[in-house]
């Protein structure tokens, strides 16, 4: 079977000198996941995961780099960070998911994919390594 390609976004900010990750529930099993989809004709992959991480989580900002895919049965999703710079109060899905921040260590193992895990604790090292040290 072919599989679809889709993008997601990994959406965090800086809170307290600590990363702190956007997760939101799948609409099916109620698991927290991370914004993602198709990527619509016409579209590329980074529009697409902006799209979806407004759409499902009600966030926008600034997209990074590729940071990595998830493979799953179904589809192989091309990721990427998403600095979260606006957190809106209404937005499409509203209402369909839950949305929470958590810290990055504890959102890599709420996630129940362990690729996703994988990267989400991959941004946070990549993230780490670029924030000046404080003082």
């Amino acid at each position: 079977m072919r599989k679809f390609v889709q993008a997601g976004a990994i959406p965090f900010r800086h809170r307290d000198g600590d990363l702190e990750v956007l997760l939101i529930s799948s609409r099916s099993s109620g698991d927290w996941i991370v914004p993602k989809g198709m990527i619509d004709p016409g579209l590329s992959a980074q529009q697409a995961a902006l799209q979806e991480a407004e759409e499902e989580a009600g966030v926008r900002g600034r997209l990074g780099e590729l940071i990595g895919y998830v493979e799953t049965a179904k589809a192989r999703i091309a990721v990427y960070p998403l600095e979260v710079e606006v957190e809106l109060d209404d937005y499409l899905e509203k209402g369909m998911r839950r949305r929470r921040w958590f810290a990055a260590k504890e959102a890599a193992e709420k996630v129940r994919d362990r690729d996703l895990g994988s990267l989400i604790r991959h941004l946070r090292r990549l993230v780490r390594l670029q924030t000046p040290p404080a003082g």
